[in-house]
């Protein structure tokens, strides 16, 4: 008899099921840790701590953007990093196409109202995506051996 796994009925019971295809891929909307990253200690505080709250850090790429002797590659990259995270990273552009749709009808709604409404919308999407899911993983019908039917 091959060994299996066993889980705890009470750790189970605690957690939500996750829906797999037929493929045995996560299905859409699903996720192998739905509850994030929780449980994993965060190394933030320590490295604040350590480098007093970055300054050390900051003075490091400094140093190698400022050294002649440091790869050009090497030197950029500092650069770029002392600017993303001193300055934020420049606003993109974005290039938008089709025809603008008349939003005067939404004018009326109040925030509270618009929320509600994108929660009726996201969940008619999921149950529209858990009726397909349910569709493709429905176990085919077994037909009875031919020995049976005669």
């Amino acid at each position: 008899m091959p060994d299996t796994a066993v889980a705890d009925p009470a750790q189970v019971a605690d957690q939500v099921p996750v829906v797999r295809t037929v493929r045995g891929t996560f299905a859409p909307g699903q996720t192998a840790n739905p509850s994030g990253l929780s449980g994993r200690p965060s190394i933030g505080p320590l490295i604040r701590e350590l480098t007093d709250n970055g300054a050390e850090l900051v003075r490091i790429l400094l140093a190698i953007a400022r050294d002649d002797s440091t790869g050009r590659k090497l030197r950029i990259d500092a650069a770029d990093k002392l600017l993303a995270y001193g300055f934020g990273r420049p606003a993109q552009a974005i290039e938008l196409s089709g025809e603008l749709t008349d939003t005067s009808a939404l004018a009326g709604f109040t925030p509270e109202e618009m929320r509600a409404w994108l929660d009726m919308r996201r969940s008619a999407r999921k149950t529209a995506q858990m009726a397909a899911l349910a569709a493709e993983t429905a176990p085919e019908p077994v037909s009875a051996p031919e020995s049976v039917t005669r």
